[in-house]
């Protein structure tokens, strides 16, 4: 639960500690037990598309959203954006900022 918690929100481990009731070097442990178990097992759910899909998708990307370099996003994921001069309203988000959802 450590763990997660620190991985959910990325506060400072001794924050999370603190939730649980243990000392910064426990949830450190718990941390890095976690994260290197789902390191071990990362090849089996995280799978990367051959170079030239790649360069295919960051492409096809980029002519849809004008967005350099970018291979993929989370759905539902606000990437910030500077204030549109046009329409400024349409584009700003609950937590107040301009952003475009993908």
């Amino acid at each position: 639960m450590i763990a997660l918690r620190y991985y959910a929100t990325g506060t400072f481990q001794i924050v999370c500690g603190d939730d649980f009731y243990v000392t910064k070097a426990t949830a450190n442990r718990a941390v890095w037990a976690v994260t290197n178990a789902l390191i071990q097992h990362l090849h089996n759910f995280i799978k990367f598309m051959p170079e030239n899909e790649c360069d295919e998708t960051k492409n096809k990307l980029y002519r849809m959203a004008q967005f350099p370099g970018v291979l993929g996003a989370v759905r539902g994921t606000h990437i910030r954006i500077q204030r549109p001069a046009v329409d400024e309203n349409a584009y700003i988000n609950r937590k107040y900022y301009p952003s475009i959802n993908v």
